[in-house]
């Protein structure tokens, strides 16, 4: 793996009660911002050291970043450093102008570096609140909205259940509309809160074969959006041809997850 990839999880604590998450618990036990600082110093030199500058991920995941009350001082240490990556993982229910003009700073300090990873689970206001709650979807929309009004680099999270492999089509003309960088349809896997929906699981075949038709018969932008499914969709063969390691990488020094 060429660039480097920490995953940083301060907190459990979110601001919703997603039917689906895969946490056991919201706890709201917090990292020490002291220490999230230093990982951030820490992390910048070894990626300078064996990768060079902005071949390393500093990657803010949770429960949800943007209830972390230090991520605004995460964010000035990395516009500071000018070494490392932002990406940051949320469920885009914040609509503050101060958010935006923050993630606006920062992407302009790291050269466009920045990466927003939003959590979008249908097309239609009636699937994605099926899992996340009522009236999550027009918020998740005006934030991917103000996204692209920035230009921020920004990739969408799906997690594929038996109620929205329909809307696939329809998710991938939505993704082109908002300037989507590459879609990550993931498989509801029963976990934490989300033991519960186990009957509503898709199969690996019927997501399988739902992806495998939409990128074969997509055009370019299409197969652009879908790298990041790849692995629900390619073959182990085709899987070899496209990715530089199939190795576990697990004990590999650039990934790292803290929480």
């Amino acid at each position: 793996l060429d660039i480097y990839h920490l995953i940083l999880a301060p907190t459990h604590a979110c601001n919703l009660r997603c039917k689906h998450c895969y946490l056991p618990d919201h706890d709201t036990n917090l990292l020490p911002e002291w220490v999230a600082l230093r990982l951030v110093d820490e992390w910048s030199e070894i990626v300078l050291k064996e990768r060079g500058p902005f071949r390393g991920i500093f990657h803010i995941k949770g429960g949800e970043p943007f209830v972390v009350p230090y991520l605004g001082r995460i964010m000035a240490r990395l516009t500071e450093l000018k070494s490392l990556r932002l990406m940051l993982t949320t469920n885009g229910t914040f609509t503050k102008a101060e958010i935006f003009e923050s993630l606006r700073i920062c992407n302009n300090a790291l050269d466009g570096q920045v990466t927003v990873v939003v959590s979008l689970d249908g097309a239609s206001a009636p699937t994605h609140e099926k899992l996340r709650g009522v009236g999550h979807f027009t918020l998740t929309m005006i934030f991917l909205q103000n996204l692209q009004r920035l230009g921020i680099q920004t990739f969408l999270n799906c997690v594929l259940h038996e109620s929205n492999l329909q809307e696939v089509d329809d998710y991938i003309a939505l993704a082109k509309r908002l300037a989507i960088s590459q879609i990550n349809f993931l498989p509801l896997v029963p976990k934490g809160y989300g033991t519960i929906l186990r009957c509503h699981q898709a199969s690996h075949l019927q997501v399988y074969t739902v992806l495998r038709r939409a990128f074969d018969n997509g055009d370019e932008e299409t197969r652009s959006l879908l790298a990041g499914s790849l692995p629900a969709i390619s073959d182990q063969e085709a899987r070899r041809n496209l990715c530089a390691a199939t190795e576990c990488v697990a004990a590999y020094r650039g990934l790292l997850y803290i929480k």
